[in-house]
This record gives C-alpha cells, sequence and structure tokens, in this order.
C-alpha cells in the first residue's frame, strides 16, 4: 500500500462506489478495484463488502479511514527523498479536542499540505483535561480546545459550533416525537461522553438546571459504543449533529433506523477555537497553519 492507493481507497470510501470515485479520480473503475484489491491484499482483510447493488464499507474500512491522515503523513515521511530540502521539513504538532479533526475531515488537512509541502503535519487528539495539560506543558504550541478560552493562557479566535442531538432507537416511543424537550428524557437511560470530556459536566448541568432526572447514565470515551446503546435500545445518546453524517457511523445509522432529534427551546453544544499558548513562538510551519485556519474561517464566514 501507497499514498496512491490510499488517495483511491479514501474516495472510494467517500463515495460509496468504484465507478464514481474512478471518475474523481480520471482512472477506469478496474483500477479503483486494483487497488482496492491489493490494499485488501496487503492487509488481509476486507475493505467493502461487493454485490450487484454496489459496494458496503467493513468495520476494517472505517478503521482504516480514521487513520487515513496519519498514514499518507506516515508515507510521505518514509518515501521522502533525502535532499537537504526534505531534511529540513518542519514536524508541526496540532492537538484537538476528540473528534473536532473528524468534523474538519481529511480533505481540510490535504488542503494544507498541498499548500504546504515543507511542512508535515502531527495530528493528536486528546480528551480535554489532557489537552490543556499537554498544551501548557508545550508538547505544541496551537490547537483546537472548548471555549470558552482561558485569555490568560492562550491567543485564539472562534472555528466553529457542534450542536447535539438526541439519538433514538425506532424502538423507542421517543422515536415517534419530531421533536423532544427536556421532560422527555426523564426516566431514559442517557448515553453520554465521559467525565474526562468538557462536554460531560455542560450536558449535566443542562439537565439539572431544567430539573431533568433521567434513569441512570452510561458513560464512554468511545462513539460507536453510544451508537450500539442506542441501537439495542438500550437508552438514548447525545452525539454531535456533523457525527450522523460521518461515513464511518452513517451506515451504521442509517442501517438501524436510528434517528437524531432537535431538543426544543434549548441547545446542546460546544463552541471550538483555535488556541496558541500565549508565551510560545510560532514556527513557520505553525503560523503558516494558523493563518490556514484563520482564511478558512474568515471565507466560511464571509
Amino acid at each position: 500500500m501507497d499514498t496512491n492507493d490510499l488517495k483511491i481507497f479514501t474516495t472510494t470510501y467517500d463515495n460509496h462506489s468504484f465507478s464514481a470515485a474512478s471518475e474523481k479520480l480520471f482512472m477506469s473503475p478496474q483500477g479503483v478495484a486494483k487497488a482496492i484489491n491489493r490494499i485488501e491484499a496487503d492487509l488481509s482483510v476486507q475493505l467493502f463488502m461487493r454485490s450487484k447493488a454496489g459496494i458496503k464499507p467493513t468495520a476494517y474500512s472505517h478503521n482504516l479511514y480514521n487513520k487515513a491522515t496519519e498514514l499518507e503523513l506516515m508515507f510521505q515521511s518514509i518515501n521522502a527523498p533525502t535532499d537537504d530540502t526534505r531534511l529540513a521539513n518542519e514536524i508541526v504538532s496540532v492537538f484537538s479536542t476528540y473528534g473536532f479533526l473528524s468534523f474538519l475531515g481529511f480533505n481540510f488537512f490535504q488542503s494544507f499540505q498541498a499548500d504546504h509541502p515543507e511542512t508535515t503535519l502531527n495530528l493528536v487528539e486528546f480528551p480535554d483535561s489532557a489537552l490543556r495539560n499537554m498544551l501548557n506543558d508545550h508538547h505544541a504550541n496551537i490547537g483546537f480546545i472548548n471555549g470558552p478560552i482561558d485569555l490568560k493562557k492562550y491567543d485564539g479566535f472562534f472555528v466553529a459550533r457542534n450542536h447535539y442531538r438526541i439519538l433514538v432507537s425506532p424502538d423507542n416511543p421517543l422515536y415517534q416525537h419530531p421533536s423532544l424537550t427536556f421532560a422527555d428524557l426523564n426516566g431514559q437511560a442517557l448515553g453520554i461522553k465521559g467525565k474526562e470530556y468538557d462536554i460531560y459536566n455542560r450536558h449535566l448541568n443542562k439537565l439539572i438546571k431544567r430539573h431533568t432526572v433521567p434513569a441512570s447514565y452510561f458513560e464512554t470515551s468511545e462513539d460507536t459504543f453510544l451508537l450500539e446503546f442506542v441501537a439495542q435500545n438500550l437508552g438514548v445518546a447525545i452525539i454531535p449533529d456533523f457525527q450522523v453524517e460521518l461515513p464511518q457511523f452513517a451506515d451504521f445509522i442509517q442501517a438501524h433506523n436510528l434517528a437524531a432529534k432537535e431538543l426544543t427551546r434549548v441547545e446542546f453544544m460546544r463552541d471550538i477555537y483555535f488556541v496558541q499558548v500565549l508565551d510560545a513562538t510560532l514556527s513557520p510551519g505553525e503560523q503558516a497553519f494558523r493563518d490556514f485556519v484563520q482564511k478558512l474561517v474568515a471565507k466560511n464566514n464571509s
């Protein structure tokens, strides 16, 4: 497997079709299929279920897609020519609150790499408390964190707002409601992100202020457990709305006919900021990444 095969895989995964991927990549469908076969042979796994109706990603495919950025950067490092220019390449560490890199997407980071081939990104996600500790200890100078930000420690700017929804199984009576209220969550088993994430306390504070008392809490750091929790009708779960659209989750949600319901009169949400450690001097690569993010934010808000 090389970077070209990895690109073919991610394009196939995003488009759910060999033929659609071939059009995007200006290849033949047979060429795309051969590349996927090579990766499957190299890894000894099946990435797509083939049928007359088309292809469907397997669990192995979801896992590989989640690691695609890291793998591509690794291949770039391994295959890079050892001339003075490449040896001088800067590795820029970008730390992020958990799940936000998936929100930004693979193409976001690919665009930066294409514009800045002299810089290699090292992308790492952490639970929120660990993330702040890592930034404060200067293991990285820049990152994406939950707001509001401590202006005594960071300089930064707003990037995006993630809204949260209630995920419900069709076997749950709440499934028939077009939208939900806090009162509807009374007596429900509720799946949420665990205590190591800022969003845990925010969710609980909202529930307490509105005198909402779930029957129990299922806490986890693993998003797929929350989906399985709902699919088995063990309760409902709070998830970010963008997660419903991610390829690695969308197929599961659709297969189990799960629904993401809005809460009326109040919002579950988190604001994400790009920050740099206040007393840190940014390297050229770090400054380039900050500028790249800032321009994209400005473009999206224009």
